[in-house]
């Protein structure tokens, strides 16, 4: 018997699913929730009232944990905050701070092969 062309171009399994049944595929990847701009204003809000520094949070988490570890700090009088800004931004401008600064002759070389001297 003889097989003509049709047979020959169908798929081996007649039975096999179609690209839409069978199992929703899963991701396999953790959700993570970045932390919404309403946290971040809020956390470099508590971190100037209160005087304590912070690190950028990656998730939503972190932020809220972050938010409730400062709600908990006393926060610092408005006069200090005022009063230590002004004396930081009056050693900036008198050069105060600059011996800690790298001068030209502690270091030879240039770009990455630049060395201490």
């Amino acid at each position: 018997m003889a097989q003509r062309l049709a047979d020959l171009l169908r798929p081996a399994s007649p039975s096999s699913p179609g690209p839409l049944s069978g199992f929703a595929m899963t991701n396999s990847q953790p959700h993570i929730r970045k932390p919404t701009p309403k946290q971040l204003r809020y956390l470099k809000n508590l971190a100037l009232s209160t005087g304590e520094s912070f690190t950028y949070p990656k998730t939503f988490e972190d932020a809220d944990r972050q938010i409730k570890r400062m709600r908990r700090k006393k926060r610092t009088p408005a006069a200090d905050r005022r009063r230590e800004t002004q004396a930081v931004r009056r050693g900036m401008a008198d050069g105060r701070g600059d011996g800690a600064s790298v001068r030209e002759s502690e270091i030879s070389g240039y770009g990455s092969s630049a060395s201490w001297r």
